[in-house]
């Protein structure tokens, strides 16, 4: 239960709904002439004059001594007359209200000393204070409710905020010392609304001799949602035993929301989107409270990538933009962006946040980047195959029972295993012996994989030696010389696993930047370890004979100028393609694709060609 206690005298009339204003006069003095309306200010300063005058010409007819104007309607003539208020054409009612201000500035300079004047309280009820204030859940507030009475032998006791008075006490206010006295109370809307905000409450509290507090207790609603503040009242009505209503007899009580609606804001700034699902899935958090359901905006902006109504050829993501609910309690949301599968090129586009309901917050992350195609697709593969290959216990007999068996090792976009075709079962005995012979190497798990880096290097040696031998045998038997034999068919058989090395990373990798790599790696281990490494022995073995090592030209000098010629022209090509096409292998046409395919393929042609010509002295040159 949270009870605040402000100042009873802080407000001016006009801080006052006019109704309740208006109600006060009615209550004490019955008037019912003023007519409530939601006009202009000037408008309801002319109403309080008017019910003023009603009241200055009641007065007249009657004593003070019978009837006690509340403060709060001195207030409102105070501040008629200071705001140039018309006076009236009576006489009468001029020097009344003359009268009226001028008890007005007696009763606030006693209020700034903390002496209210003797007998303004006596015999009346009160509130403990004009406002209270009370959180959402609370649950209920407990308002005081003080009866002020002159008890036995002259002493004045006034309770609430009025001090102890006993030396200037009115000698006829021993008329004050009532009985048992009663008083009605009820709840009155404002900004507030009952059965939403508190319960309507009404009753009727008892005074007996010796009582002179009472309380009541307002049941308060909470809910979940988050709203600003707001006010209901609480008046005090039909005072019985002879008591009356003193000021304040009206409460405000403002209901304090307590709820937290939270921030809200995406998990993280960037985000990759699935380019095999063609999709992005974007997550939205809150933090910071979660209470009520709260509503706000989400949409996307371009970047460098295009958004369209719906996937086509120059649209790279549907643009989006909708509301999302959450619910009390709830944390998250996932925003789903469909994206254009096909492309081909790395963009990105933003995602936003934007109107949050009332209460709510956009946190610091209020927009987040969606990369497309920004990831290395061909890193993501091998991470792919060695996290499958890392949660197998792959055996030394687990190696020959994966040799024996006919398997498709691609995928479909999802991700699953594709049937295999007839085409899997010719390769797999075509590649049989291959695959036994590679099974003989040590699995990786065996003293830190030397043993199968050593048997690697091992078979593939060995695999060399053979095509070496059977490359020569063969372009013996056909009659070819040596050199063309070695750049055609022991060049072929070598450099077929780097082709199709080759291939894959150009058809895996964003860039293909790695099948480049593949070619001169391997080339450059070719020409200088398995060209230089054999020349170094020879040397080294005919310097200990004492003899010179010569190597004979030959035909490697034209081999050289064709081969750089050839390489320039392709180079030439692929900047070419890329400045006309946009990459340099790929491409949307597929006639386009194979022109370029072919022309490459040629240059391999010519270069065969031109160096067996030269071989067999066909060239004038």
């Amino acid at each position: 239960n949270v009870r605040v206690i402000g100042h009873q005298h802080g407000a001016s009339g006009f801080s006052r709904p006019k109704e309740l204003r208006v109600l006060e006069a009615e209550r004490a003095h019955k008037i019912s002439v003023v007519t409530l309306g939601h006009g202009d200010k000037s408008k309801d300063e002319n109403e309080l004059r008017e019910a003023l005058s009603i009241l200055s010409t009641k007065e007249k007819r009657h004593s003070p001594e019978q009837h006690t104007f509340a403060r709060a309607r001195f207030r409102h003539a105070a501040v008629s007359t200071l705001m140039g208020g018309k006076a009236t054409h009576h006489v009468a009612h001029k020097t009344n209200m003359s009268d009226v201000v001028a008890r007005v500035q007696t009763i606030t300079d006693a209020i700034k000393q903390g002496k209210p004047p003797v007998g303004d309280v006596l015999g009346k009820f009160t509130f403990g204070t004009d406002r209270y204030a009370v959180l959402e859940s609370a649950g209920h507030l407990t308002i005081d409710v003080l009866f002020h009475r002159q008890l036995i032998g002259r002493k004045s006791i006034l309770n609430g905020l009025h001090p102890t008075a006993s030396s200037d006490v009115d000698p006829q206010s021993g008329k004050c010392s009532l009985g048992v006295v009663t008083v009605d109370y009820e709840t009155r809307e404002g900004s507030a609304k009952a059965g939403k905000d508190f319960k309507y409450t009404q009753g009727s509290l008892t005074f007996n001799e010796n009582e002179y507090r009472k309380t009541i207790q307002i049941p308060i609603i909470n809910d979940d949602q988050y709203e600003a503040d707001v006010d209901f009242y609480v008046i005090l009505k039909n005072p019985g035993g002879g008591a009356g209503l003193g000021d304040p007899n009206i409460t405000r009580i403002t209901v304090v929301d307590d709820d937290e609606p939270g921030e809200f804001l995406f998990e993280q700034h960037h985000y990759h989107a699935d380019m095999k699902k063609g999709k992005a899935d974007v997550r939205v958090v809150r933090e910071h409270g979660f209470d009520g359901t709260v509503t706000l905006e989400y949409s996307t902006i371009p970047g460098t990538a295009k958004g369209g109504s719906t996937l086509g050829p120059n649209v790279d993501f549907v643009e989006s933009h909708g509301t999302l609910s959450f619910d009390h309690g709830e944390t998250s949301k996932i925003i789903t962006i469909n994206i254009n599968r096909k492309m081909e090129e790395s963009k990105n586009f933003i995602v936003a946040l934007r109107n949050p309901s009332l209460g709510a917050k956009i946190g610091i992350r209020s927009a987040a980047v969606i990369h497309l195609n920004h990831k290395d697709e061909l890193l993501e593969r091998v991470g792919e195959i060695l996290e499958e290959n890392k949660e197998e216990d792959v055996t030394w007999g687990g190696q020959f029972v994966e040799a024996m068996t006919v398997s498709n090792d691609e995928k479909d976009e999802d991700g699953n295993e594709i049937e295999v075709t007839w085409v899997n079962y010719v390769m797999h005995f075509l590649t049989f012996f291959w695959k036994i012979l590679c099974a003989c190497i040590p699995p990786t798990y065996i003293w830190g994989a030397w043993p199968s880096f050593l048997a690697s290097l091992f078979v593939i040696g060995t695999i060399t030696a053979f095509i070496e031998q059977l490359g020569g045998l063969l372009g013996c038997v056909t009659g070819l010389k040596t050199s063309v034999t070695g750049i055609t068919l022991i060049a072929l058989g070598t450099s077929l696993p780097d082709t199709f090395a080759s291939r894959t990373a150009a058809v895996q990798d964003e860039h293909a930047d790695a099948a480049i790599g593949n070619i001169t790696g391997s080339n450059s281990v070719n020409v200088f370890l398995g060209l230089g490494l054999p020349w170094v022995l020879s040397t080294m073995y005919k310097l200990a004979k004492g003899k010179t090592h010569k190597v004979l030209e030959g035909n490697l000098a034209f081999s050289v100028y064709v081969y750089t010629i050839l390489a320039v022209i392709t180079v030439v090509a692929i900047l070419l393609r890329r400045k006309m096409s946009g990459g340099e292998l790929g491409g949307k046409s597929l006639p386009g694709k194979v022109l370029f395919a072919t022309f490459l393929a040629s240059m391999w042609v010519i270069y065969i060609i031109l160096s067996s010509l030269k071989a067999y002295d066909q060239l004038p040159f």
